[in-house]
């Protein structure tokens, strides 16, 4: 905008060019129509406009609420050193800023999001709408707009950077363990419900604990995950750790609060069951990684696949055949203590040969970085005894970080 005026200016004083301005007036005045279009709220300015605007950039939520907090600034310094911020943080982030507003909705609101993005702001934390059940009255603004938005805009910008940008190394005890675990939720968890607290606990109290806050968190919204918790009562559980990171001053306490609770029946009964083709395998897998993992170094996660030792449809003739009845290999084809990970899409005809084979030439190069996978390839050959006894070994090891005592199974 500031080069086309610049521009229109340039062109109507060029001297050469003798424009007469009065000729330009009238024409203005006759041929120009600009038509004024107002709407009585912002989502139906925010709608007006993705329909008008057809061919140009898309507007975003986080345009208009930029837009709202710079026009409540006064002095133009500060517009202009907002104005970067938030424009430099959506080149950063791009599609995922309008998510991360909403992590911010979420910490200051604390449940979840019924409205758009902009009304939640303007009506349950600018100007909210509800009343107080105690006294009747209309809830508090939860912030301003204007400078300390920006301020709380910037504020957990760091906070996000720093906890996601895996450089926390010498903060979290010269170990990349905290790293590793943002690392796998970010890859195996199905929703980012469990930032905003993180975020929360950051911002309050920094580095105390926070890996411990972090193995909690993980286990709660994992654990609700694999027991079949509705999305709505996931993202609940999450507003009420918020909950309990704001009355709380002290982060022992916090650790110590029930909400980390979990549903140690339903979650060991899903784990113990069949899983394979379940969406949270691989995220067991890859804990299971996790637990056995030397965490002087970053763990890797990139093109994993979940792999049967035992395969699910051995050929006539093999040993695998031999060495497991159709009764054992309907039980324990796809159950964990069958199932790796490898680093690279499955091979269905390599993935059939015999264990000695197998091992050999399957899986040698494809599960280099999957320190579970290495453990379990160890055996010298794959029978229901060994099935069975891994698949205990890998429940203890579950049981033992979600604090759940297990039972061992038999063949």
């Amino acid at each position: 905008m500031a080069r086309a005026i610049i521009e229109m200016r340039r062109y109507l004083t060029d001297p050469e060019k003798k424009i007469p301005l009065e000729d330009f007036v009238r024409f203005l005045r006759n041929r120009v129509l600009l038509i004024y279009v107002a709407t009585e709220d912002l989502d139906d300015a925010f709608r007006l406009f993705t329909i008008l605007n057809d061919r140009g950039v898309p507007l975003r939520n986080s345009d208009i609420l930029k837009s709202l907090n710079l026009g409540a600034l006064e002095k133009d310094k500060e517009k202009t050193q907002y104005a970067t911020l938030w424009e430099e943080a959506e080149g950063e982030l791009g599609e995922d800023f309008d998510r991360f507003l909403n992590y911010l909705r979420t910490i200051l609101v604390k449940e979840k999001a019924r409205l758009s993005l902009l009304q939640e702001f303007e009506e349950k934390i600018y100007d909210p709408k509800e009343k107080d059940k105690a006294s009747g009255k209309r809830k508090p603004a939860l912030l301003k707009k204007g400078k300390e938005t920006f301020q709380l805009v910037e504020r957990y910008l760091k906070h996000y950077n720093t906890l996601l940008g895996g450089s926390n190394y010498d903060d979290t005890g010269s170990t990349f363990r905290f790293d590793n675990l943002i690392k796998m939720m970010l890859t195996g968890l199905p929703s980012t419900d469990w930032i905003p607290p993180l975020l929360c606990y950051f911002n309050k109290f920094g580095y105390d604990r926070l890996l411990d806050f972090l193995i909690l968190l993980d286990n709660k919204v994992s654990a609700d995950w694999i027991s079949q918790f509705t999305p709505t009562d996931r993202i609940e559980h999450m507003n009420q750790v918020i909950k309990i990171i704001e009355s709380t001053g002290d982060s022992c306490q916090i650790l110590s609060d029930p909400c980390f609770a979990i549903d140690t029946d339903g979650f060991t009964r899903e784990v113990e069951a069949s899983v394979y083709g379940r969406r949270f395998t691989r995220y067991l897998l890859i804990k299971l990684d996790y637990i056995f993992h030397d965490h002087a170094h970053r763990m890797a996660f990139e093109s994993l696949s979940v792999e049967h030792v035992l395969p699910q449809t051995p050929a006539d003739g093999s040993q695998w055949k031999k060495d497991f009845t159709d009764e054992q290999r309907r039980e324990w084809t796809d159950r964990l203590g069958n199932l790796v990970l490898i680093t690279t899409a499955k091979n269905s005809s390599q993935g059939r040969l015999d264990y000695a084979d197998k091992k050999a030439k399957y899986f040698a190069k494809k599960i280099t970085t999957c320190p579970n996978s290495l453990r379990v390839i160890q055996n010298a050959k794959w029978t229901a005894l060994e099935l069975v006894s891994n698949h205990n070994t890998v429940l203890e090891k579950i049981g033992g970080h979600y604090v759940i005592k297990k039972k061992d199974v038999q063949a």
